[in-house]
């Protein structure tokens, strides 16, 4: 699986106190190879910051859609690595997590675990989504493609 996953993702180790992160490739490399499924959901959502911290690369979001779904806002979280001489959000590692049932049990939050870009603790029980997501195609859920495609112009601020 690594190796067909490879072509979308590689990794980025950026040792930072004595820890490793490995991250996403870049954004841009996900969303080329994104389920169409997710951009077209993804069309009229409303996305707010919440939270920033440009000084650390970390980005709270609330992102309501209207079409499909809970109806409710969910909550989207993104922290960016910085990669060489570029500080751009979407030209450099990531990691993301939301707080949607789509990304809990569809397949996002198990992928993004098995590729390295899951921000925080899984929010599934981490069980492969064999039945919803046998080809591993939902890297994200709509939320996460909505921030991401908003705020990839987001910088984290020179030391």
């Amino acid at each position: 699986m690594r190796d067909r996953v490879g072509n979308i993702l590689s990794e980025y180790i950026s040792k930072k106190s004595s820890k490793v992160f490995v991250a996403a490739e870049v954004w841009d490399k996900i969303v080329k190879r994104l389920d169409r499924k997710v951009e077209n959901k993804a069309g009229g959502c409303n996305v707010k910051l919440r939270r920033a911290d440009p000084n650390r690369g970390n980005w709270t979001f609330q992102v309501n859609c209207p079409r499909g779904g809970s109806g409710r806002a969910h909550v989207v979280k993104v922290k960016g690595y910085p990669k060489g001489s570029s500080n751009r959000l979407g030209s450099m590692p990531i990691e993301v997590t939301c707080d949607c049932e789509f990304w809990r049990w569809n397949g996002p939050d198990f992928n993004a675990k098995a590729n390295d870009y899951l921000l925080g603790k899984p929010k599934s029980d981490g069980s492969a989504p064999n039945i919803r997501d046998p080809g591993r195609v939902f890297k994200v859920c709509k939320h996460v493609y909505s921030m991401l495609t908003m705020a990839s112009d987001y910088k984290i601020r020179e030391k």
